[in-house]
């Protein structure tokens, strides 16, 4: 079993340094990552910058989970990206070549099976206190 604390800023260099390792286009995108109470916030910059709001978990199957919470940081934004959603949702697994796939209008996930080169699972991920606490196992 492997444990990972880490705060905001961990976070940020994680992503950044898998943003100049892949060059995906929609890890380009985000931004201003931290995290705040149960949820990971960021900016992001598909079609407009907005924030974003995520709860992340894990199923029984070892991969990860990303609960959308909220996709714009405004009560307008909100309603009209609520309508939207399962659009967006779509729009975000294409973006990312499939790595990320749609699991309801809420959530999207991760397998990492699928796209690492070695086997991996997720067992528990949680943020608390600013810190995000992540096991994983080597099946």
């Amino acid at each position: 079993m492997i444990s990972i604390e880490a705060d905001s800023e961990d976070v940020g260099g994680l992503v950044r340094a898998v943003r100049s390792v892949t060059g995906a286009d929609a890890i380009r995108k985000i931004s201003g990552i931290r995290l705040e109470k149960d949820v990971l916030v960021f900016e992001q910059r598909f079609a407009l910058k907005t924030t974003v709001s995520v709860k992340l978990s894990c199923d029984e199957s070892g991969k990860l989970l990303i609960r959308i919470v909220s996709l714009a940081d405004n009560g307008v934004g909100k309603i009209g990206l609520g309508l939207f959603q399962g659009s967006i949702l779509n729009a975000i697994e294409k973006s990312t070549g499939g790595r990320l796939v749609r699991e309801s209008d809420c959530v999207l996930s991760f397998d990492p099976r699928e796209h690492l080169p070695f086997p991996l699972e997720f067992r528990a991920v949680s943020i608390r206190d600013g810190r995000l606490s992540v096991q994983l196992a080597l099946p």
